[in-house]
């Protein structure tokens, strides 16, 4: 074999070589056909959301027992919406991307190979020149390692805001099933209320036929019936549409075969929320993780300043003569010196903290108009439930009493019904309103249970 045949099959096993570490590229095009189906195959009953729940309850989130065998209550529902809500699917795609990409960051780069060639235009015996060198840059300035630091922090980033957007997607799921909640009972309420009213359109009806009460009282009473039955009407499309919106913040198809047993729940809001409020509340958590991001991003700027190594070997040939070169290289920080970048980087960093210190007083005022609602809103409720209700039942029990001693006054009857509903009523809103304000309070803090362990360095 020849020394031109060696040089060839040299450099075609050096490009194979190269060509091997590369990847290849895969189509994954969207599949809506696939999608539609695992939609509505999601099945909150499977080993997989079971052993989820099993997983929160460790990390301190009272899960309690995760049975759907009676329906779906409101810390079954937080578990299905954290595995399957689809913006919560994104958010953590979205942190995927940062975690794939600091498990490869700080790598040296690529060598490099330059190949030259000249032709000699006199008379000589050899005219062509070759000649080839491989370049290898050597961080000496510590600058990888620097990349790979920021690239972590930047992961930690996104998994603050997956820990955000879970506690935004409970605080979204609590909201709306307390108003789902007391549609509902506001729909039984008023149930009450038309068979209290059938009642007493019966009674009312009798009395016309025996000519002991003007049609005009009865009619009043019909069309207060007819009111209200028109009323149940729309208040059931409204508990319909809550169970839907319900379904979407938890993931499901809208035809999902489960029953949500929705209801006013008692949620419980910290004692010291003030102290844990630094530590809880999640956009803090963001915008501290943001601040480290910047830390690092001026520690690589710094050490852009200091040069890396280039050193390089090759081979010539001219005239018929081969030599080995060898190459040094490094640039010489005594002008440009990363002025501009350095100067970014220590500006960013005074952003981000003025970013971060504005996020900590926005949460502290959320807290403090959540606390203030929060005391209000009980105050109110107990004021409705000592004084108004308690008087509205008198009312009609005494309402009641007067009709079986014969006195019987079909209006009067029919004031009565309709302002101890009020009285119901006044009271189911001051109790939803107490729950919001319980829970507006416990998003102002911020989740009191530990994320499950993510995938980290």
């Amino acid at each position: 074999m020849t020394r031109k045949t060696l040089r060839t099959t040299a450099t075609i096993l050096l490009c194979a070589l190269v060509l091997a570490g590369c990847q290849g590229y895969d189509p994954q095009p969207l599949d809506d056909a696939a999608h539609a189906a695992q939609w509505s195959a999601r099945d909150p009953r499977s080993g997989e959301v079971a052993a989820y729940a099993r997983a929160l309850a460790q990390a301190g989130m009272p899960v309690g027992r995760f049975d759907l065998a009676d329906g779906v209550q409101l810390p079954e529902a937080e578990v299905i919406a954290l595995f399957f809500n689809p913006d919560l699917r994104r958010v953590r795609a979205d942190a995927a991307v940062a975690l794939a990409g600091a498990q490869q960051a700080g790598r040296w780069e690529d060598p490099e190979l330059g190949i030259d060639a000249a032709y000699i235009l006199g008379s000589v015996d050899k005219p062509w020149v070759l000649g080839g060198m491989l370049k290898f840059t050597l961080p000496l300035s510590g600058r990888h390692g620097v990349e790979e630091d920021k690239a972590w922090a930047e992961h930690r980033v996104t998994l603050s805001r997956v820990v955000q957007a879970e506690w935004n997607t409970l605080v979204a799921l609590r909201e709306h099933w307390i108003e789902a909640g007391a549609l509902a009972e506001e729909l039984r309420l008023t149930g009450l209320l038309i068979a209290a009213l059938e009642s007493l359109n019966d009674r009312a009806g009798k009395l016309v036929q025996a000519g002991a009460l003007p049609r005009l009282d009865a009619r009043l009473i019909e069309l207060e019936l007819a009111s209200r039955r028109l009323e149940v009407f729309g208040m059931e499309t409204r508990v319909q549409a809550a169970r839907l919106q319900l379904r979407e913040i938890m993931g499901l198809h809208p035809s999902a075969p489960l029953e949500l047993r929705v209801a006013l729940p008692d949620l419980r809001a910290p004692d010291n929320p003030a102290e844990l409020l630094a530590r809880r509340n999640p956009a803090v958590r963001v915008a501290r993780a943001e601040y480290a991001v910047s830390e690092q991003v001026l520690r690589l700027e710094i050490r852009k300043q200091y040069p890396d190594l280039v050193i390089g070997g090759g081979y010539e040939n001219e005239d018929g003569q081969s030599r080995i070169t060898l190459g040094l290289g490094f640039p010489l920080p005594i002008i440009n010196l990363n002025r501009e970048g350095i100067a970014r980087a220590r500006a960013s960093r005074v952003a981000m903290r003025e970013a971060f210190h504005a996020q900590v007083e926005a949460a502290g005022h959320a807290l403090a108009r959540a606390t203030l609602v929060a005391a209000r809103s009980r105050e109110q409720a107990a004021l409705v439930n000592r004084i108004l209700v308690p008087l509205a039942d008198s009312n009609a029990a005494d309402a009641a009493a007067m009709a079986e001693l014969g006195e019987f006054d079909a209006l009067r009857q029919l004031e009565v019904l309709t302002r101890q509903h009020e009285a119901r009523l006044a009271l189911l809103r001051a109790e939803a309103a107490r729950r919001q304000a319980d829970a507006a309070l416990i998003a102002a803090v911020g989740p009191d249970w530990r994320e499950p362990p993510k995938e980290d360095e």
